[in-house]
């Protein structure tokens, strides 16, 4: 009887405890996911989070403009490289937006002006210039960004910012070799 109501003391109190420390790291989180205060970040802090809403822009723009060759692409090898593409970059979009969850960054509801025009010039491209135009949009965005990203990455040091972008820019680099190889 006494080793029963041990056990059961024994079970009571590590059940307490892990309540207690399931309920202290809530408290650790509860900032998680709202706004940061933009008046109390540091120059870096706010670099670092304009770099992530800037690179959620890119991957917005790069899965919606893959998923439309998935759609109108006349060519069967870039008809491949958007499904494979799409995929890629869609689960880019929504790890960046995990991050910008988590830190509290806000997730932009709209494409940048300069991506929507783009976006909007290969919507309306008619059938026969689509496959051109859009071989060379994402060739000539794939080639600018890896190089904004590769002096990024050499110049500065936030560190959350430059393990996305490092990560982000050996698929893009990848895309752009499957492109090349599907023009």
């Amino acid at each position: 009887m006494i080793k029963y109501n041990l056990k059961l003391i024994g079970g009571s109190v590590f059940l307490l405890a892990s309540l207690f420390f399931v309920s202290c790291q809530k408290d650790n989180n509860s900032n998680q996911g709202k706004p940061v205060d933009q008046s109390k970040l540091s120059e870096a802090e706010k670099k670092n989070n304009e770099i992530i809403q800037n690179l959620l822009d890119n991957e917005s723009f790069f899965t919606q403009a893959t998923a439309l060759g998935k759609e109108r692409a006349s060519k069967a090898e870039l008809k491949d490289f958007s499904t494979n593409a799409n995929d890629v970059h869609s689960k880019n979009l929504e790890k960046i937006k995990t991050i910008c969850t988590e830190k509290g960054i806000q997730v932009p509801e709209k494409l940048s002006k300069d991506l929507n025009d783009k976006l909007y010039k290969l919507t309306v491209s008619n059938n026969a210039d689509f496959d051109n135009y859009y071989y060379q949009s994402l060739s000539n965005d794939y080639k600018v960004k890896i190089d904004s990203f590769a002096k990024f990455i050499n110049e500065n040091t936030y560190q959350n910012a430059q393990d996305i972008l490092i990560e982000v820019s050996s698929v893009y680099s990848k895309n752009l070799e499957q492109l090349e190889k599907a023009k």
